[in-house]
């Protein structure tokens, strides 16, 4: 940048010595109090003098361009231009009065949209001589100003002319736009302590518009580090109070730069250094942060802007500030859509829900932000206050059904399902509300008690599933879905096509790929649901579903050595994925795994041992593959609070090799891994399943009896300690309770073909051999059609 275009703050302006009533007019201009300049001239007799005339003319432009114009249609007044070009070609000796009013009359100009006159005006000027003028005057922000009128008419000019020609002056725009903002910071910077009312002193659209353009100029040319460059190095100045709403532009507009254009691998940290290098004060020292990432920089330049954008939003209501305020409400919106983007790539949602609850100071009646408020809580897991925030957003939208489908979203995560159907209804034939009503019907199905009562929901989700595939064929979801529901009902060869066009949709969607293995399980074709879920771990090597399904089946089919090797590559992706925590507690992984491969290795077991140790094995994953409440980690159903993703998946290995260690009877190594487990999780229900196990295999059938029911207590939705309770209590010849438990059993889980045994036997040794018969037809009919694991754990719901 050549610095013939930097103003020192030391020199002094070669200019005519004024008397008091030019001095006190010479402040005005400062302060740009225009009206109190006419006032002053209409109240007073004043000696009408080249730089009076020219301190008249300069507050009627001023006022008319910031009252009276209205856009490109609109011209400045001609006597304005005329009395500016006679003050100009007047040969004042006054050089400020010459300067200043063929700035001015360029100025006039280009609002006239006579962007030749205006650049030939400039010429005539020679700004590029322009030097040594104090960086507090009027003539100096009258000259960045020139710069910047300069700038636009070039690209003006030149939008008519040949594209080489556009090309040849693309650098001079851009040396015109930076000097302009160059010399109008250090204006701001200078002239702060002179000027008594900063409010008075506003950032000029020209320079404005020159700040922002520079940057995007440089981009359209390729050149994304100079973009990048140039802005950093506007924002590294000192701030001003009149400079803030451009500096919110700028920390945005080079925010959105980073967050869309610069990867980690390209990204280069600022330079910070000391030289001044735009002639402006810059902040430096030892002391500043320096961002690592273009994400952490975006977040850095967007708290910035969020923070100016809060401290000058409009409150009042009244009808004068009107457009006011919807300007500040716009500018404020871009930015927080920005640090929605930004702050989700870090799962930071928390943060984001503090920083938009803020936002609701000024957002009153505005749907957006209430949006994104709502996004953020039920991203934060506040899911009953993401509720009530999208029951204000439809009061404040009420034709727009999507609102209603985040509704019963929510509704639907808080198991709240009759209330989100009925937002379902509300939301009328918007799209993708079939899907929703389906995937209503598939969680009320779920959540039913009786066989009955189930069906009649599976039938209705299926009508709606139906309805949604036909309304977008492209939609993986709704096929998912619709797979999941015939699943459900056994019709396992539809299920299977369908599954098969959500994978063609989207190869890449896990439930699809974990729900064809398993109704390839139910139509027992072993070897191909081994294949899917191979395929399925390859693609997905950290997805621990559909590992731990695999080590089961693997289980199940082949034994226990088999079953070894499958969890130790699940082991060897899981050390991967967590780095050094996942070495280290990987490790202690090992060491169990090791202790029951030394004993398969002592052990010449029979196939048949194996395959029924498999077999009881096979109900130990039910529970664990997808993470539902009928495996969490916790006394509410959900993961324990404070342990790291780490220690939960090795919770859910852990116990999966107690219950391998039970079933293959090694009963300390079994007690010894639920006791390590019980030092990561407290209350778990499972963990307390398994203390039972393990003591009805040592034949405590009392103190097993008591964990079972210790279980139950935690969460009687519980059905494996329903099934061992009710087995214990009918060995024990307690079968009126059995009976009891057995029914729970069976209502909680309709479709397992376990519980309903169990019951056909209960009611069988109590002498109900009609009932008792009907339960065990129930189970063989089941039975034949079973999965691996019950359908309905599989994931429901729309992203």
């Amino acid at each position: 940048m050549a610095s013939s275009a930097v103003v020192t703050k030391t020199a002094k302006s070669p200019r005519i010595k004024r008397n008091k009533q030019e001095t006190e007019f010479e402040k005005y201009r400062l302060e740009e109090k225009w009206s109190t300049i006419l006032d002053v001239l209409k109240t007073a007799k004043v000696p009408k003098s080249d730089f009076i005339r020219l301190c008249e003319v300069e507050a009627q432009l001023e006022n008319f361009l910031l009252n009276d114009y209205a856009g490109a249609d609109s011209v400045v007044p001609t006597a304005y231009q005329e009395t500016l070009r006679s003050i100009f070609n007047s040969g004042s000796d006054d050089l400020v009065v010459h300067i200043d009013s063929g700035l001015l009359l360029a100025k006039a100009l280009y609002y006239s949209n006579l962007y030749q006159e205006a650049l030939s005006v400039l010429d005539d000027l020679a700004l590029d001589s322009q030097s040594g003028w104090s960086a507090a005057s009027r003539t100096s922000r009258l000259l960045s100003e020139g710069y910047a009128v300069r700038g636009i008419c070039l690209e003006k000019v030149s939008q008519s002319q040949s594209h080489v020609v556009r090309i040849g002056r693309h650098e001079e725009v851009i040396e015109c736009y930076e000097r302009a903002g160059d010399l109008y910071i250090q204006h701001l910077q200078e002239s702060q302590a002179q000027v008594l009312d900063k409010r008075t002193v506003t950032v000029s659209e020209e320079v404005g518009h020159a700040l922002q353009q520079s940057p995007i100029l440089r981009m359209s040319h390729g050149d994304l580090t100079g973009a990048i460059h140039r802005l950093r190095q506007v924002l590294r100045c000192h701030e001003t109070k009149c400079s803030r709403s451009i500096r919110q532009t700028l920390s945005r507009q080079l925010a959105e730069i980073l967050l869309r254009g610069v990867s980690p691998e390209t990204y280069r940290k600022p330079e910070l250094s000391r030289a001044r290098t735009i002639g402006v004060y810059q902040h430096s020292g030892d002391d500043l942060l320096v961002p690592d990432s273009p994400l952490q920089e975006a977040i850095l330049l967007l708290m910035i802007s969020e923070l100016i954008a809060f401290q000058q939003a409009v409150l009042s209501r009244d009808q004068d500030t009107r457009l006011e305020r919807k300007i500040a409400f716009e500018n404020t919106v871009a930015v927080y859509d920005l640090l929605c983007v930004a702050l989700s790539r870090v799962g930071a949602y928390a943060q984001l829900t503090e920083i938009l609850e803020h936002a609701m100071k000024f957002s009153f009646g505005e749907s957006h932000i209430w949006l994104q408020f709502g996004l953020a809580l039920i991203s934060a897991g506040n899911l009953s206050r993401g509720l009530a925030v999208f029951q204000e957003c439809y009061r404040l939208e009420t034709m727009d059904g999507h609102y209603c489908l985040l509704a019963a979203k929510a509704a639907f995560e808080l198991q709240r399902l009759g209330e989100g159907l009925r937002w379902v209804e509300r939301a009328g034939s918007v799209h993708r509300a079939a899907l929703f009503r389906g995937v209503g019907c598939l969680l009320k199905a779920a959540d039913s008690r009786s066989l009955e009562e189930r069906r009649g929901h599976l039938d209705e989700g299926e009508k709606a599933l139906r309805l949604a595939c036909a309304e977008d064929p492209a939609d993986y979801l709704a096929f998912y879905h619709l797979a999941l529901c015939l699943a459900e009902q056994r019709n396992l060869q539809e299920a299977r096509a369908t599954v098969l066009q959500a994978l063609e949709l989207n190869p890449d969607h896990t439930d699809s790929a974990h729900l064809l293995a398993l109704v390839y399980t139910g139509l027992r074709q072993w070897d191909v649901a081994q294949k899917v879920l191979s395929a399925a771990s390859r693609a997905h090597p950290y997805h621990s579903s559909i590992l731990i399904t695999r080590a089961s089946l693997a289980a199940f089919l082949h034994g226990l050595r088999r079953a070894v090797n499958v969890y130790r590559a699940l082991i060897q992706s899981w050390t991967d994925r967590f780095g050094d925590s996942g070495r280290q507690e990987g490790s202690v992984l090992d060491r169990w795994l090791g202790r029951l491969d030394s004993e398969l290795m002592e052990r010449d077991q029979s196939v048949k041992r194996e395959s029924a140790a498999a077999s009881r094995i096979e109900h130990a994953f039910t529970e664990l593959v997808t993470g539902t409440s009928d495996c969490s980690l916790s006394a509410s159903g959900g993961q324990a609070s404070g342990q790291s993703e780490a220690q939960r998946l090795q919770v859910r290995i852990l116990l999966e090799l107690a219950e391998l260690y039970v079933d293959h009877g090694m009963l300390q190594e079994a007690g010894d891994a639920v006791r390590e487990c019980e030092q990561l999780v407290r209350l778990s229900h499972h963990v307390l399943y398994l203390r039972g196990r393990i003591l009805e295999a040592c034949d405590q059938p009392a103190r097993a009896r008591e964990a079972y029911q210790d279980a139950v207590s935690i969460n009687p939705g519980h059905v494996r300690s329903l099934q061992r309770l009710g087995l214990l209590l009918i060995r024990q010849g307690n079968l009126q309770l059995a009976e009891k438990i057995l029914t729970d059993a069976v209502n909680y889980q309709p479709t397992s073909s376990r519980s309903w045994t169990l019951l056909g036997q209960a009611l069988s040794l109590t002498g109900q051999e009609a009932e008792a018969a009907q339960c065990l037809l129930t189970a063989a009919e089941l039975e034949q059609t079973e999965p691996f694991v019950p359908f309905y754990f599989l994931p429901k719901g729309v992203p």
